[in-house]
């Protein structure tokens, strides 16, 4: 359960993008995409409304009363629901809405992983704006963590060589700040991926490569070893004590 959920801390309205949650009288059988990811996104619901507390049964209910929690292309409209709307200015209201389809998928849809990451992969495909690509290609690399699908890897790859520079603090006193780009963060993430699911370092692509050419190097990498990177992540999910850690929710006000 995420902070933004349980902190009492008061949250604006919901983003012009994001409905408002279906009247209590709806059928939950009968929402579409968007009634579903308004319950999610929106704090409280209005007193007997059936999808209640969204962690003790609400989730529960649009799992096993939705007929759209069996169909992969409801992750599609839900997305674009979010991507179709993000400008500029409302692009952190967007990446917080991203998490909430985060959440849907982990929480609600009734699929496989394979059928969930390939709705994200069908969107990401479809995405030519800079920022919606970005954002998608953020958001399916953080699915690789729920859905070990190294497909969510391959977005994320166009932005190793990205120049922003971050500043990381020091970790305790004494010891110095660093700093590094924001590519630099990335490429360290995906390489620390493919290794957790059972790469050897030295299989992988080096670390000391030319900036300019890292893109390219791992991004010919990736699709040469697609076939291999399944495999493995299917007996990573297959291992004895395998979990994933359930995704926080962002949550805004309902409109006055």
């Amino acid at each position: 359960m995420g902070l933004s959920s349980i902190s009492g801390a008061a949250h604006p309205p919901l983003p012009t993008f994001i409905p408002d949650a279906p009247d209590k009288a709806k059928a939950v059988a009968s929402y579409t995409a968007a009634d579903v990811f308004s319950c999610i996104a929106t704090e409280v619901r209005p007193n007997g409304h059936p999808v209640g507390n969204i962690y003790t049964h609400g989730a529960a209910r649009l799992k096993a009363e939705w007929p759209g929690a069996r169909d992969g292309t409801q992750i599609d409209a839900m997305l674009n629901l979010i991507l179709g709307a993000t400008t500029a200015a409302n692009k952190e209201d967007a990446r917080k809405a991203l998490m909430d389809v985060r959440f849907i998928l982990y929480s609600v849809m009734d699929l496989t992983d394979t059928a969930k990451a390939d709705a994200i992969v069908r969107v990401a495909q479809q995405q030519t704006d800079p920022l919606k690509m970005r954002l998608i290609a953020d958001l399916a690399s953080d699915l690789f963590k729920d859905l070990y699908d190294p497909r969510l890897l391959t977005f994320v790859v166009e932005y190793v060589d990205d120049p922003e520079v971050i500043v990381i603090p020091p970790m305790s006193e004494g010891r110095h700040q660093k700093v590094t780009t924001r590519g630099g963060i990335i490429w360290g993430s995906l390489i620390q991926s493919l290794m957790d699911v059972g790469f050897e370092r030295s299989a992988l692509p080096p670390s000391d490569a030319d900036k300019a050419q890292r893109k390219t190097t791992l991004r010919d990498w990736m699709t040469a070893h697609m076939a291999v990177a399944t495999q493995k992540c299917e007996a990573f999910k297959v291992r004895p004590g395998f979990k994933v850690n359930p995704p926080d929710r962002e949550c805004w006000s309902a409109r006055p």
